[in-house]
């Protein structure tokens, strides 16, 4: 500690009075304790000021450091943290600092325990959340839906009222920690005895037990039992998505709060769509004919058959937009479109006579092919269409 300048750690100067101490050290623990400033040095410097409250605040401490620039025979294990002049005795000269501060467990938790008058909370605890799952298919999402689903939780015990206890008389105050909900265990450590505070065990940090348990719950106060909810899905709402409905989950033990129910959604695969955010995906198959000549065809959208205009000359893969033909944008106005891909199908097992055709369509556009077109077979062709 000798090299230590402990007020400056204060922001004073040496020789400041005991009122000047108090006054520096009260505003630095209120800049630095961790539940108000996150900075990840803040703690060091909470414990920095500290240590230097310890010495500065103590009578015969100060004197020595004052006089020597050091403090011999001054430790963590004697008139440090756990004995007289400590950290116990900075709470009962300004009557829990900490406390004032509104900062919960105070200076303790900054080691890992709580400061003396500080109790572990005894509230009832919430119950858990649990998880349903929905099937929905493209048509569903389109227009929303309303799903009805059967759901098993935990729910107030019938025989008990959520009490626990068999005659529904109020818990005791737990003999294991005095009604406290904690117990706290002492250490022997480097910077002395250090104390820590855990749940009982017995209670589990409520303070209170059950004397004449329920024997339809065994005193946690709920019951398992099933339900059935009906949860309205919104339209658009997309693969993996979560609901949650409030407070529709477990009760909680002895009469705590309910937890919430989480839908998660799987949309099926469709037959004929696919789908990208709010834009669905599909395919039309025309002929040789219609592709080429042009022509006006039925095609399928999730609200039902629309009429295309395949102009003459697309080619295979030719992709047209549907606007608006999409699904609806999810809790907001509009909705996507539709890309329809059009496939050119090349035809089979030609008869005779189409074949003849093709023949000579390709001898009057004088493609470069690897057969012949003569003059017999432009012959037959004009037979055809006498």
């Amino acid at each position: 500690m000798a090299s230590k300048d402990y007020y400056k750690s204060l922001g004073l100067e040496k020789g400041a009075s005991d009122s000047d101490i108090k006054s520096a050290f009260r505003q630095l623990a209120r800049k630095y304790h961790p539940d108000v400033n996150k900075d990840p040095d803040a703690q060091d410097k909470f414990k920095e000021i500290n240590e230097a409250y310890q010495v500065l605040s103590n009578a015969d401490t100060k004197s020595k450091y004052d006089q020597f620039g050091t403090v011999d025979g001054f430790d963590f294990g004697g008139g440090g943290f756990g004995g007289a002049g400590g950290f116990s005795d900075i709470f009962s000269n300004f009557g829990d600092i900490f406390e004032e501060f509104g900062f919960g467990g105070g200076l303790g938790d900054i080691f890992g325990q709580r400061s003396s008058g500080s109790r572990t909370s005894q509230r009832k605890s919430r119950g858990e959340d649990i998880r349903a799952d929905v099937s929905l298919t493209l048509e569903e999402v389109a227009e929303g839906v309303e799903k009805e689903l059967d759901v098993r939780h935990f729910a107030e015990c019938t025989v008990c009222g959520g009490s626990g206890s068999k005659s529904k008389k109020a818990p005791a105050p737990c003999s294991t920690c005095g009604g406290r909900g904690e117990v706290r265990q002492s250490r022997q450590s480097i910077m002395g005895m250090i104390s820590t505070v855990t749940a009982c065990p017995t209670c589990h940090g409520a303070g209170k037990v059950i004397t004449d348990p329920c024997t339809n719950c065994s005193g946690s106060g709920r019951a398992a039992k099933s339900k059935t909810l009906k949860v309205k899905i919104p339209a658009g709402i997309e693969q993996g998505s979560k609901l949650r409905v409030t407070g529709e989950g477990n009760i909680g033990q002895q009469g705590g709060s309910k937890g919430d129910l989480y839908v998660y959604v799987d949309v099926k695969r469709h037959p004929f769509f696919d789908r990208d955010g709010d834009d669905l995906y599909s395919k039309k198959i025309v002929s040789f004919s219609q592709a080429a000549l042009g022509d006006e065809v039925s095609v399928e959208t999730i609200g039902g058959a629309v009429k295309l205009k395949i102009p003459a000359g697309t080619q295979s893969h030719t992709s047209f937009r549907l606007k608006g033909k999409g699904l609806p944008h999810l809790q907001r106005y509009g909705t996507g479109d539709q890309f329809v891909n059009i496939i050119i199908e090349t035809p089979k097992n030609l008869s005779n006579d189409e074949k003849l055709i093709l023949e000579y369509l390709s001898y009057l556009r004088k493609e470069q092919t690897g057969f012949s077109v003569n003059s017999g077979i432009v012959n037959k062709v004009k037979k055809l269409f006498k």
